[in-house]
């Protein structure tokens, strides 16, 4: 088996967004329900949880060198993030 490159992940995952807004934009509905639609869905392909991906990833912060809060920087989040979503909404 070949490992995918991180440019053809980069690939699918932009055209599983794409599909995710273009499939909310055709949903009736507040403009907030559909908003919400289309994070929801977002962070369920994120957390690996839907057929468009068949992986899971791992959201890392890096802080501009800039900013005076550098607190972030390194913080990697890796849990439900669409479970606690639903879960504060």
């Amino acid at each position: 088996m070949t490992k995918i490159t991180p440019e053809d992940l980069r690939d699918e995952l932009i055209d599983a967004i794409r599909n995710i807004a273009r499939y909310w934009s055709k949903q009736e509905g507040s403009t907030l329900d559909v908003c919400d639609g289309v994070a929801f869905s977002i962070l369920v392909l994120l957390d690996g949880c839907t057929d468009g991906m068949p992986c899971s990833f791992d959201l890392t912060a890096h802080v501009h060198p800039d900013d005076e809060d550098q607190s972030y920087e390194g913080v990697t989040i890796s849990d439900m993030l669409h479970e606690r979503y639903y879960a504060k909404g």
